[in-house]
């Protein structure tokens, strides 16, 4: 939507709601990177330490992030010391841990059970691992959503989603920017859909 005054606010068709940076999670500054399942583990050992050497000399404003849980656990199977490096850069607030699930799923394609158990496994994983709960969900490529996600995204935690799918081009009808996305139920998360691919 368009930008009001100098802040960053976008106009939501929800009445006189606004919404305002200091709601949306972080944005500016940020990085994220992907897993590709065909990686073979030298790559992905390899992504991960590109981040990590990133994050401590190249970028040191700004802040990293990777979804899914099972990316960690490889991790932490197969890295353990880059493990530990990246944890130690979550608690300087360098490296944000997003997503809440353990993989990116399609969303069309799973029952409302099959998310909350996603969400409520991957959560224990976080919790445990990282002393913290996903507070952001993150899942870019999958090519619709189910109505109840923000009921389930709420009951695990999770107050904002960002997602990338279905983009401008095959659903015009979603607005850009920040929205307050309400589910079904009523629930309701704060939304950002990525304007690029």
């Amino acid at each position: 939507g368009p930008a009001i005054d100098d802040g960053f606010y976008y106009d939501i068709d929800l009445g006189d709601v606004a919404i305002k940076e200091e709601d949306l999670p972080k944005i500016e500054k940020k990085m994220r990177f992907d897993i590709v399942v065909s990686f073979d583990a030298k790559d992905r050992g390899q992504v991960y330490r590109e981040a990590c050497e990133k994050v401590q000399k190249e970028y040191p404003d700004y802040t990293f992030t990777s979804a899914c849980a099972s990316y960690y656990k490889w991790v932490k199977l197969n890295e353990p010391e880059m493990f530990d490096e990246i944890r130690q850069r979550v608690e300087e607030g360098r490296w944000a841990v997003v997503g809440g699930m353990w993989v990116q799923p399609d969303m069309n394609s799973l029952s409302g059970e099959s998310i909350a158990r996603q969400l409520m496994v991957s959560q224990r994983y976080f919790k445990e691992k990282f002393g913290l709960t996903v507070k952001t969900g993150y899942n870019v490529d999958t090519f619709g959503h189910n109505g109840q996600l923000p009921q389930i995204l709420n009951l695990s935690g999770i107050v904002n989603y960002v997602w990338m799918r279905p983009m401008m081009n095959e659903n015009a009808n979603i607005p850009e920017g920040a929205l307050l996305w309400e589910g079904v139920d009523g629930s309701k998360v704060t939304a950002f859909r990525i304007p690029w691919g």
